[in-house]
């Protein structure tokens, strides 16, 4: 079904793209030009939504809520929901378990640009909870070929099962904390994140098991491109409240950041609670820290240069526990004066089995940085063919067995 509304932004047209989803065909195609929203739509089971490529989906001025939403959910999270809540922010993205029903099945989201207007909504601490695309509780869902544009927070966020994220570009102005790209949440498994680009102000893709008050794991997940100049991080990956990742692959990951390329972080979010994470593949990372000559003014000037000068391109967060962990094919050409490790495993960090193949480091300024250091306990740590220009392994912690191919 093609749509005949306006196109030009001089109206709302949310009731008439509503009225085109909720008819019995599902099949829905908006062609060029930009259509004013006002509220989140709503997407049902059985429905295929594509927007031509010169086709933009832009939030009216002054509104703070999500713009494409799941119609199972009974609420969903704007400013009318926190209102009712009495703006309280327990966790911004998901309402309670009992206030969100059903599953929805069958979905293609494909084409256009969704413009969440941030610069024009209201209450700056409301629009960073918002998310652009909120997807919860789906099943066989693809989206693909789209642009996300300045979301007061997250771009996309889903959770569910039988799902691929493809050919995604975010155009983010960076004002805001919080702006993720793809953000994965508990329970999810069975899904696949490709060619992501852009650079967010927050993690590119994030896959985050036990994040707020839901717990659940996540499971069979591959993320296969990533690239970004001048990112804030490239993909983070976090268990916590007695929810864990496992059988995870990450691959082909290029650019420079600001933070980290890959973070296994638990952030202290439920002290006390498991975090565990198994069978994780890292491969075919190219990267390097983001240079200070890469500044947009929007940026967080102090904790961005914490970040280029301390945070490591891979790092193993203090508290978390893996299983097998494996990486390789990883180079890093750095350029930018920093401090920052290009692999981290700090204190109190515990793992069975850490494999790291063809790892190569080359810096143009010399610091007596370690390129791989170790501060945790790691049961088996197998090295093989790795190099740097700089210091090669530092060891501050505890391992169990060590095997060095290199010293052979």
């Amino acid at each position: 079904m093609t749509a005949q509304i306006a196109n030009d932004f001089s109206r709302d047209v949310t009731d008439e793209i509503q009225a085109l989803l909720d008819a019995p065909s599902r099949d829905v195609y908006l062609p060029g030009g930009t259509y004013k929203i006002s509220r989140p739509l709503k997407i049902r089971s059985n429905t295929r939504l594509s927007l031509a490529t010169d086709a933009t989906v832009r939030l009216a001025d002054g509104v703070c809520t999500s713009m494409l939403i799941c119609a199972t959910h009974e609420v969903f999270l704007d400013s009318t929901y926190l209102q009712r809540k009495g703006n309280q922010r327990s966790y911004p993205f998901t309402p309670p378990r009992s206030e969100i029903s059903g599953v929805t099945e069958n979905i293609v989201i494909r084409g256009g640009c969704w413009d969440s207007n941030n610069v024009n909504m209201p209450h700056y601490s409301l629009r960073q909870l918002t998310s652009a695309l909120q997807l919860g509780n789906i099943r066989n869902m693809l989206i693909e070929d789209l642009t996300i544009k300045d979301p007061g927070g997250f771009a996309i966020v889903l959770d569910g099962e039988y799902f691929t994220v493809q050919n995604i570009y975010f155009d983010h102005n960076l004002i805001s904390p919080n702006m993720d790209g793809v953000h994965i949440m508990a329970p999810s498994r069975f899904g696949h994140i490709r060619d992501i680009k852009g650079p967010t102000n927050d993690d590119m893709v994030a896959l985050n098991a036990g994040e707020g008050a839901r717990r659940g794991h996540i499971t069979d997940i591959s993320v296969d491109g990533v690239y970004a100049e001048n990112c804030y991080t490239g993909v983070r990956l976090l268990s916590t409240y007695d929810s864990y990742v496992e059988r995870v692959s990450l691959s082909n990951i290029y650019g420079s950041f600001r933070y980290n390329a890959v973070s296994i972080t638990h952030h202290n979010l439920h002290p006390g609670t498991s975090i565990w994470f198994d069978h994780i593949s890292i491969s075919n990372v190219f990267t390097s820290k983001a240079g200070p000559e890469l500044r947009r003014p929007n940026m967080y000037e102090k904790m961005d240069h914490w970040g280029r000068e301390i945070t490591p391109m891979i790092w193993f967060a203090t508290g978390v526990r893996c299983g097998h962990m494996a990486l390789s094919n990883i180079w890093r050409n750095e350029r930018t004066d920093t401090a920052a490790e290009l692999i981290r495993v700090d204190e109190d960090v515990q793992i069975e089995r850490l494999h790291l193949t063809d790892i190569t480091e080359k810096r143009l300024l010399r610091r007596e940085t370690p390129m791989i250091y170790n501060a945790g306990e790691i049961e088996e740590l197998r090295l093989d063919r790795v190099s740097s220009s700089d210091v090669r392994f530092v060891n501050e912690g505890n391992i169990n067995k060590l095997i060095d191919r290199d010293q052979i």
